[in-house]
């Protein structure tokens, strides 16, 4: 995934006849403004913006552990794996920088999704009671009311399995996102880079 600014590019491109390289620059100045503010959006819920809540099925079909991030607080780090994913991309020439994440579901939090059924009518979604990995196929005695799948037990109960939906949307809750005061710290580093090059370059060196 890349995050591009057109302002930090265009300066980029200004002031790349001055230096014959910014990789010292991206190695100790960009890369842990990326990382650090893409780390304060995960806690804060999402900036400048809070992320849209989880969906009511998704709170009831996950249970208590994310009951408290209803409220749109700690959204994407249920399990962590999506945040500490950040950097697993990281390819660095002389003058372009891709930092990101390499899952494949990360651009779906990233700028949203619409999922529909390909080959069945509907997608199964499957509620508290289901088996971890189980679909539909794995139960007997099932029946379909008011658009869920039900089991009748022996007891003649009727225990929830799936809820039936014809699509479901993942809203956009991009956790990558450079804010104005990102833009002005690279900005300032950049132009220090290069007024400072013998400084940069030592470290390049080191």
């Amino acid at each position: 995934m890349k995050i591009d600014d057109k302002e930090v590019i265009k300066l980029m491109k200004d002031l790349r006849a001055k230096t014959k390289t910014l990789k010292p620059f991206f190695v100790h100045s960009a890369i842990p403004v990326i990382q650090r503010s893409t780390m304060m959006n995960f806690r804060a819920g999402g900036r400048p913006q809070r992320w849209e809540a989880l969906s009511s099925l998704t709170l009831m079909n996950r249970g208590n552990r994310v009951a408290k991030h209803a409220l749109g607080q700690n959204i994407l780090i249920d399990s962590g794996r999506l945040q500490k994913s950040i950097g697993t991309v990281r390819n660095i020439t002389d003058f372009s920088l891709e930092y990101g994440t390499n899952l494949i579901y990360a651009a779906v939090h990233q700028f949203g999704a619409v999922i529909r059924p390909v080959r069945a009518k509907a997608l199964t979604i499957p509620l508290p009671n289901a088996r971890p990995g189980s679909s539909a196929r794995d139960y007997s005695n099932t029946f379909v009311a008011k658009g869920v799948i039900f089991q009748k037990t022996a007891k003649g109960e009727a225990i929830p399995l799936f809820k039936l939906l014809l699509s479901v949307r993942i809203p956009s809750r991009p956790f990558m996102v450079w804010l104005d005061e990102d833009i002005y710290t690279l900005q300032r580093n950049l132009l220090m880079f290069i007024t400072e090059s013998d400084k940069y370059s030592a470290l390049n060196k080191g």
